[in-house]
């Protein structure tokens, strides 16, 4: 997580990791909000944006192996997921990009806003590109939108269609930026 000029950004290489396929999608998205509600809003106004990119769906959140499925262990994952994405402050824009509508469906359970949910191909370099592409033009125009005062939003992927550029921000005075992978 940074909380600096979007220009001086370093590069996220090496901060995830991926154990035979398994994907922690709630955890991640937990870790993700967790360390952005680190960041102080004591001095000036601040927005969050928060973009999640993941190729697959839950299956390894709250352990050392994949759970697929075993509520013992995602129930709890699942109620604290729903938690913080229902108390989000109007300030907060959480988005998702997942690879099929089982996804989409399964995102917007956890909280997502269905607006904030863009579906990707994450079998092909093309929908690699494509996917950036979406980020870019997701992340333009929330900072188009922060220019015009609005502070957070449910219809991210909407506003990117219409308005392309960059993503994966967060802005208070200058522009800036945090995000998480999974």
């Amino acid at each position: 997580m940074w909380d600096m000029d979007v220009k001086h950004l370093s590069s996220m290489r090496g901060l995830y990791r991926v154990n035979n396929g398994a994907t922690v999608f709630i955890e991640a998205s937990l870790k993700s909000l967790d360390d952005l509600g680190h960041i102080s809003e004591e001095y000036g106004e601040h927005s969050f944006l928060q973009i999640v990119v993941t190729d697959g769906e839950e299956n390894a959140s709250g352990g050392d192996r994949r759970h697929d499925g075993d509520m013992t262990i995602l129930g709890p994952w699942l109620d604290r997921i729903a938690a913080k994405m229902g108390g989000l402050a109007d300030h907060w824009t959480s988005a998702i990009l997942v690879p099929n509508s089982l996804a989409k469906r399964t995102a917007q359970n956890y909280g997502f806003p269905a607006g904030n949910i863009a579906i990707w191909d994450a079998d092909s370099q093309e929908g690699v590109e494509e996917a950036i592409g979406t980020v870019r033009a997701a992340a333009t125009s929330f900072l188009r939108a922060r220019e015009q005062g609005v502070r957070g939003t449910k219809n991210l992927s909407r506003s990117a269609r219409t308005s392309p550029s960059t993503r994966c921000g967060r802005t208070s005075n200058r522009y800036r930026r945090t995000s998480t992978g999974c």
